[in-house]
């Protein structure tokens, strides 16, 4: 990944294609306040030295966060994983965040796979968690290997 990222960032820095001063977009404020004054109009994603967190303006806005979600914001080529929780649909930007979200709660957190982005193998990872997920629940013990189900 890291590669890739620095292949684009080489590739746009040689194109040239950072926008003169006077067209900075305004300082709009946020969450990422700090890191947005010190990166706005940084076309090519940065690193902050003092927080590790990337930084990249695009032209729908300013995005901060860790490599994967910065290349594939920079890229264009990023996933968007959709899930349901208590019936809202959410999405987040990689698989490891989905995880998450279902081993928090995985009663009421289902993936939304009408769009594609979930890999069979992914489908069937989120499928074992909520069935010893149930299983835990039911029998107030971990599951062994008969209870997987093969």
């Amino acid at each position: 990944m890291m590669a890739y990222l620095n292949y684009l960032t080489n590739l746009y820095s040689k194109k040239n294609i950072r926008i003169d001063a006077e067209n900075k977009p305004e300082y709009a404020g946020g969450s990422d306040g700090l890191l947005e004054q010190k990166y706005l109009g940084e076309y090519v994603p940065v690193q902050d030295d003092t927080s590790g967190i990337w930084c990249v303006q695009t032209g729908y806005g300013f995005e901060s966060g860790d490599i994967n979600y910065i290349a594939s914001e920079f890229s264009g080529t990023g996933l968007i994983y959709h899930f349901m929780h208590n019936g809202e649909m959410d999405h987040v930007h990689g698989f490891e965040s989905v995880l998450c979200e279902i081993l928090k709660d995985p009663e009421h957190v289902d993936i939304v796979t009408d769009y594609g982005e979930y890999s069979d193998q992914e489908a069937q990872m989120v499928k074992g968690i909520k069935r010893a997920a149930k299983f835990v629940q039911a029998h107030h013990r971990p599951m062994t290997n008969d209870a997987y189900g093969k």
